[in-house]
């Protein structure tokens, strides 16, 4: 894993790492403790970190190296004489894994999906953009940002070294993955309740006869996995697209097995193009995007945090500098 050389002084964690729910339930219980309870004591603003007494023994064999990669962004001004000076920001993250350990004679990691359909539709929304006859009242900035694989690094560092003033980003609007099944009568966008932008999401989605979803799978915590979270914690208001669950038209067993195959190759060489994608939802999911950020860089008041959110008070601070 990488990270980002950090010039400013600070700690830093010597190592950081990770462990499956299952190993972390074995490694709880040989302190007598709960991962469910733990779970339950974390909700609360009051937790403190639990002493597990545990000692963990290992080596870890490790080797620094430096590398460079890019943020590319891409302008489109708007038109309004002060609105033109506020920002929707359209990210997709343009990254994988390149070549790495085989799987079945395969060392290519081609993120098809995961995430070169996302880029693919955010070139295209800036595309139109760019080349429409009508240009919105707030600018657009789309950018293709680096490292998301390796955790959020490229929007992170977008985000915490804007090209123009955090308090002037209205609002990321965030493409990952593309929906290759199908059109769906409903659709669920990451983030889209946690603030304004989810009744921007509920307007554009009511008048193309859309149902916006909850958050479909909450345990995963799709929310924290995506670059539009990077926004999110400098306090920009932020969702990222999503498809949804009934899909019109087509098999079950066709939607299953969709569903299987891209379980299976989640991060892995099988993400590649298949023949047989089905790319109509793909068009409602743009047709959706570019319809929100139109909406979005019109609309004369600043999208706000839904009261209560753990973002508010950043976005606050933000405006006042």
């Amino acid at each position: 894993m990488f990270d980002l050389d950090e010039k400013a002084p600070g700690k830093r964690l010597a190592v950081k790492a990770w462990t499956t729910e299952a190993a972390t339930r074995r490694m709880l219980a040989l302190s007598g403790l709960s991962l469910d309870s733990l779970l339950r004591q974390a909700e609360s603003r009051d937790f403190a970190p639990v002493p597990l007494g545990i000692t963990l023994n290992g080596t870890l064999r490790s080797a620094v190296k430096r590398i460079e990669t890019n943020n590319i962004i891409g302008k489109v001004e708007g038109t309004d004489p002060v609105l033109k000076d506020q920002y929707v920001v359209v990210t997709a993250h343009y990254d994988h894994f390149g070549i790495g350990r085989p799987i079945n004679g395969d060392s290519i990691y081609n993120g098809a999906l995961d995430n070169a359909s996302g880029t693919a539709l955010m070139m295209t929304l800036a595309e139109g953009f760019a080349s429409a006859s009508q240009r919105p009242k707030r600018s657009l900035l789309f950018a293709a940002v680096a490292a998301e694989e390796q955790g959020l690094l490229g929007s992170r560092y977008y985000a915490e070294h804007p090209t123009v003033p955090a308090r002037a980003i209205a609002a990321n609007i965030n493409t990952d993955v593309i929906n290759v099944i199908g059109r769906t009568r409903d659709i669920s966008w990451q983030g889209s309740d946690r603030s304004s932008l989810g009744a921007d999401l509920a307007a554009v989605a009511g008048e193309q006869g859309l149902t916006v979803l909850p958050d479909l799978a909450p345990e995963q915590g799709g929310f924290f996995r995506s670059d539009h979270f990077s926004f999110a914690k400098v306090g920009i208001p932020a969702m990222s697209m999503g498809s949804g669950r009934q899909y019109v038209g087509v098999d079950t067993a066709f939607v299953r097995m969709m569903g299987e195959r891209g379980g299976k190759n989640y991060h892995q060489p099988g993400d590649e193009l298949r023949d047989d994608w089905n790319y109509d939802g793909a068009l409602q999911q743009a047709d959706l995007v570019i319809r929100v950020a139109w909406r979005v860089a019109n609309i004369v008041e600043m999208p706000y945090w839904n009261p209560g959110s753990e973002f508010e008070g950043v976005r606050k601070r933000s405006m006042q500098k």
